[in-house]
């Protein structure tokens, strides 16, 4: 009885940690999306919604499930699994990665009044921060990934409010905004690299064949895949066809409060 207890309340636990590492960013993003379909002009702020529905729309094809299969098994099996790779492989991904950042980079130029590397950038480190978010949390580090979390969140209403105050700029804006995602990703990086010595020496009891690992990530794969485009396909094409003005409309009027979901995502992992 009390090893059950001990596992409920590790799990309660952990999952309050997820939520808050989370919970910060689509906190920020929903206090932009407020303040922004107020500030700004409806085909100013329906280009700017556009640049993040699509960016959300591609970014699961960049990850390929990636994250979510981190997230099934112990950090010495993780580190295991990562040493097993092939160079060949790590190179054929990072390919498939350019490959789609060069095309969100490409869609965007066909609105957005910035240079197109910011973009290009933009989908390789949000990529990044989310694979490496996952390998923090099933290294359990999850008081450094929380204060990560808050003060991305709080540099990026700072952003958007201070653009907005001295001039809205799409160059401005996506350029610190890119920066911002830049200091997470070392940041991240640099806990990562803390972090695997802790780990490094252990030795994994798992004995799970290469055969099993690779379906169980091309079912995970393919689910977070569908389960984005099906959530988000309609205003991907109302981005891409309709006008921005009427994209933002749609946007704001289907958005869902997201923290329940969040709740959910956060016991799920």
């Amino acid at each position: 009885m009390p090893l059950q207890k001990g596992k409920s309340n590790r799990f309660l636990k952990d999952s309050v940690f997820i939520f808050i590492i989370r919970f910060f960013p689509s906190l920020a993003n929903l206090l932009v999306l407020l303040y922004y379909s107020h500030s700004l002009p409806r085909p100013v702020y329906g280009t700017y919604q556009n640049f993040w529905i699509q960016l959300n729309f591609i970014y699961p094809f960049a990850c390929m499930g990636i994250h979510a299969l981190i997230l099934t098994y112990s950090p010495a099996f993780v580190l295991n699994l990562a040493r097993s790779i092939k160079q060949s492989k790590v190179l054929l991904y990072s390919i498939w990665v350019l490959l789609l950042a060069a095309g969100f980079a490409l869609l965007q130029q066909r609105s957005l009044d910035v240079h197109l590397l910011i973009p290009f950038f933009m989908l390789v480190l949000f990529s990044a921060n989310i694979i490496m978010e996952s390998v923090l949390i099933v290294f359990r580090r999850f008081r450094a990934l929380s204060l990560i979390s808050f003060l991305f969140a709080a540099g990026y209403c700072w952003i958007h409010y201070a653009v907005v105050q001295k001039g809205f700029s799409y160059q401005s804006l996506f350029f610190y905004l890119l920066v911002l995602t830049l200091l997470r990703s070392i940041a991240s990086g640099v806990l990562l690299v803390v972090s695997l010595p802790e780990h490094a020496d252990k030795v994994h009891s798992d004995g799970r064949e290469v055969a099993e690992v690779r379906r169980l990530w091309l079912h995970l794969g393919v689910y977070d895949i569908l389960q984005i485009v099906f959530a988000g396909i309609d205003k991907f094409a109302v981005s891409i066809l309709l006008t921005s003005s009427l994209s933002a409309v749609y946007y704001n009027g289907s958005q869902n409060i997201p923290f329940l979901p969040l709740i959910l995502s956060a016991a799920g992992s």
